[in-house]
Parts: structure tokens; sequence; C-alpha cells
């Protein structure tokens, strides 16, 4: 999104309640509830800037192409260069208000500013995207009107799905994770998963503290690694998106018009239009329509820009689908393709390595080939979801985001320029097994600060793993600290790998202006290979 000065009256408010949207969809179109047509939206949200929110929750997101939302409060953040790293990555750096304070019974002045001065200092810290939600402290949300000034949506935790359309964008339900939640194990995870997808709703997640970070209601990684991948195994069913995108998504799939302009044998010219505030809502909504008699596939483009189409077939019809944005210029559909889809793959194998599947089939011949897509299961012969988010272009690929001991089931089709696809290939398995845990590394470090009472201690938050990839518990970790500390530290990692490490001397904030942390050994069953590290010392400025 652009950077916008938000200013939302009685317009926004009405809006943010679910009033005044004007939408006229022209037949055979459809809108879908859901970006891509899935079956229900979830969006992991994340509250107080707890430590391992970014040295284990955004890693993990980022290696399952998942976006999640971090509601921040601004007084306690002590280093906004990854906060900034994460937007740009395209992350949500949301309010979570300026003190933590209860909103309910404050005043409206000192409402405002909670929400402009939060508001003010994550724009000015995050330039890659806007802050336009706010998660209420402690989960009493303040007055709407005023809210509604300075934010599009709200989220409090009561425990309970949301529509398809939230009645009040300012009382988004969502589930307290962890040990003080309702939601603690990967199983109960999978039942809300199973409960929103039955609904057609979105389910918003709430989580503070990993592990061992001091953050309230910590849920285990395992835990989120296991509905992380989840929801990978079952993308074809669940839009995974962060908190502003969903709530952008609704309002304008609730509000967008659409209608054709110019029909010939070739092409068909759409205009896609909304009522909204274009310098906000500005994401990408979902369409369909049946391809028109004769046409054997369709490329789609808006404002002169090619578009990603695909052509689907629901109930033996196909359609060309495609992603337009409201107001974002004239869409054109154009007549293209063959009619015939290319010819499944042949030949396909698969060879398992340590944390890695290596698939290789026999090379496609048409003339008209476009490429291949990759899919993979952990259940024979169903549930297959699309590893590539490209199509490739090679008749080989590796798949690198395997877990050693669990077998995995793939298939690949063939994808021809008309974006037709072939029936699956052969089905084939593998189950990458890690051979003997030879040597450890530091895979990660993030260099942060935790407060002291009035004054700051530095911390250095590293991960150690082995040479399969697989988190080192019980390791010893030494390091130095150096710029406003001078000293030596060590620190013991736990069952993720994960070893914190605070600083003795604790100074006054104004005193703390630089932080370097850099490993220095580290003991164990394992040996100790630097030369493998991903890091060896980090940094931390505020």
């Amino acid at each position: 999104m652009k950077r916008v000065n938000v200013i939302l009256l009685v317009v926004a408010f009405l809006a943010a309640s679910n009033m005044g949207y004007s939408r006229t969809i022209a037949p055979p179109y459809e809108v879908g509830t859901w970006q891509g047509f899935k079956t229900a939206a979830v969006t992991w949200t994340h509250d107080d800037d707890c430590s391992n929110q970014l040295a284990i929750a955004i890693p993990l997101y980022n290696q399952y192409g998942m976006k999640a939302t971090f509601f921040l409060v601004t007084d306690w953040v002590t280093n906004w260069t990854p906060w900034a790293t994460a937007a740009c990555q395209g992350h949500e750096i949301a309010s979570h208000t300026v003190t933590h304070s209860r909103l309910g019974g404050m005043s409206i002045a000192n409402q405002i500013l909670e929400y402009s001065n939060s508001q003010t200092t994550i724009n000015t810290n995050c330039s890659c995207s806007d802050c336009l939600t706010i998660a209420y402290p402690n989960c009493a949300n303040g007055d709407y009107a005023t809210l509604a000034q300075y934010f599009i949506a709200g989220r409090n935790c009561s425990g309970a799905n949301n529509t398809t359309t939230p009645g009040n964008f300012f009382e988004i339900n969502s589930y307290i994770c962890g040990s003080r939640g309702t939601v603690k194990t990967t199983a109960d995870f999978i039942t809300r998963f199973s409960s929103v997808q039955t609904a057609g709703g979105w389910l918003v997640l709430l989580i503070h503290g990993i592990d061992s970070d001091g953050g309230y209601s910590p849920l285990p990684s395992t835990v989120l690694t296991g509905a992380v991948q989840y929801l990978d195994t079952n993308k074809n069913n669940f839009w995974v998106a962060t908190f502003v995108n969903v709530a952008c998504y609704i309002k304008e799939r609730d509000d967008v018009s659409v209608s054709e302009t110019t029909v010939t044998d070739t092409a068909i010219t759409l205009a896609v239009t909304d009522t909204l505030d274009n310098t906000i809502y500005n994401y990408a909504v979902t369409l369909r329509r049946p391809l028109p008699a004769g046409w054997a596939s369709a490329a789609v483009t808006q404002n002169g820009h090619s578009v990603d189409s695909l052509i689907v077939t629901v109930n033996s019809v196909n359609y060309v689908m495609f992603n337009v944005v409201p107001d974002g210029g004239t869409v054109v559909l154009t007549k293209t393709g063959q009619s015939q889809a290319p010819a499944a793959p042949t030949g396909l194998t698969a060879a398992a390595g340590t944390g890695t599947i290596s698939l290789d089939w026999n090379n496609n011949n048409e003339s008209d080939l476009a490429g291949y897509n990759v899919y993979r299961s952990i259940t024979s012969g169903s549930g297959y979801s699309k590893l590539n988010s490209s199509l490739v272009t090679t008749s080989a690929y590796a798949d690198n985001t395997v877990i050693n001991g669990t077998t995995y089931y793939y298939v690949v089709i063939a994808v021809n320029t008309g974006n037709y696809e072939s029936a699956y290939s052969g089905q084939v398995s593998a189950t990458p097994v890690g051979g003997g845990a030879t040597s450890m590394h530091v895979h990660s470090i993030v260099v942060t600060t935790v407060p002291q009472g009035a004054k700051l201690k530095g911390r250095a938050i590293v991960v150690i793993k082995d040479n399969n990839g697989n988190p080192v518990s019980n390791a010893t970790v030494t390091g130095t600290f150096t710029g406003s500390f001078n000293e030596t530290r060590t620190g013991t990692t736990d069952a993720t790998g994960t070893a914190t490490i605070d600083t003795y001397s604790s100074y006054q904030k104004s005193s703390v202006t630089s932080i370097h942390f850099c490993v220095t050994n580290v003991t164990g069953s394992l040996t100790y290979n630097s030369g493998a590290n991903v890091v060896t010392c980090a940094d931390w400025q505020p």
C-alpha cells in the first residue's frame, strides 16, 4: 500500500461498520469470497514485540511463503530495524498503542494520542507499509468513531471465528494461543482450521510469547511449526494473509462492481470499480467467468499490464480466474491458446537426500508448452498442494522444505501457453532421512534490548543447528558484547536450539546507543563448525 495520511471520519466509520457498500456484478462474473476462491481465510497475529517473533516466527512464515501481522507497543520497541525488514518482506506492522494502556474509560483526547502517535512512529520506522489496523491492549476497545479516524479495523480476543463480512470491523474476533489460551497444541490449531473451513469464514489467531522468550501465554515453536505446515499442506483450501489485507479484501469484495464495456469475438473489456478510497483500498480481488464459446483460453491485462490468470474447471465448466484491483485501470480479457491440453508428464522419479527430495521427469514435447507445476502431499493419492510459485521451466525440481523421516507424495502436471493443464503424472514418493549429525553451527542471531526496571540490558538470541538442519539442544554458546556493553557471556540452547544471552550490566536507556554481539565458541555433543555459520555477529541500534 502507498503511504497515506488516513482521514476517516463519518464515511470511514460507516464502512468499518459494514454500511454503505455499493456492488453490481454483471453475470456471468463471480467474485471470490476469499482471494483465489479459497474456502476460508486465516490470519496469524502477534502482540508485544516478543523476541522469538523475530528469531523464530518470521523465518518460519517466510519459509512457507506466509505473511503475518505484528501489533507493536511502540514505547516497548528498542530496535526498529528488524521490524522494518519484516515490513519490506510483506508482513504487516500495526498498532498495539503507545503504552499498552487500557482504552476503555480513557478520555478521547488520550485515545487520540495513543492512536496518532503509535501510527506515526510505525509509519516513520517501517517505510514499506502503512499502519492501518490496531489490536486493543487487554482486549478492551476504545471509542469506535475515534478509532475510525486512524484505522480501518481493530482486533479483540473474544474467541470466535469471523463471518465472511463482519458486522463491525472494529470488533474482529481472535483466538488466544499458548499456555493461557484455548489453542495450545497442533491438534487445537487443526480443530480451529477445520471449523473455519466448514464455516467458510475468517480465523484470526493471537500469539504473544514463543518458547521461553518471556512473553505472555507462550506457545511452543514446535506447535507453531506443525500448524504452519498443516496450512501449507492444505494451501488449496486456506488463504493466509495479513490482518489489513483480509480487511481490505472484504471491503473491496463487498463494494466492487464489474461490467463489460466492449465485447468482440476475441476480446472483452471490463470496468472493475468500487466507491472506496483508492489510496487505502488498492488490494486485488479475485474474479472469474466462464470462457466464452470458442475460447480455448484467455490472457488478462489491467491498465496495459499482464495479470496472472488461470484456467480452472468448476462443475465441468472452464473458467478464467484472475486478480484485479478495483479502480486500477481497464481490464481486458483476450482470446488465446490452443484447445488441447498437454499430455501428462511421464517418467517422474524422486530421490531423497538429507532435508531435500529431488524430482526428475521426461520433457514434454508440445510446441506450446509453458512449464510445469509440482504438487506434494503427505497422503498417498490425495491432498496435493502446489509447491512452486511460478511455472517450473525445466523437467526437474528440488523440494527443500521437507522434514527428515516424513514420507512425501508427488505428482507433476504440464501447462501450455493457453493455461491449460494436463492430467497428473504418475505419483512417486520419497522419505528424506538425515545422516548422523556430526557438527553444529550458528543459524541466526538477533540482538535487542530488554527492560530492567528503568534501565536496559542487552540481549542476543542465538539459534544453533546441526549439519542436517535440526536444532541442537544443550549446547553452550559463548559470545562477546561490545559497544554500549563490554562483556563476555554464555547461554544454553533449549529444545528449539535457541540460547537467550543477556548482559550482566544494565544502563539508562539514553546510554544504550549500540550493541555488537559475536559468537566466539559453541560447545556440546557435536563439533562446532564456525565455517558453516550463517552469521557470526549481529548488531543493534535504536
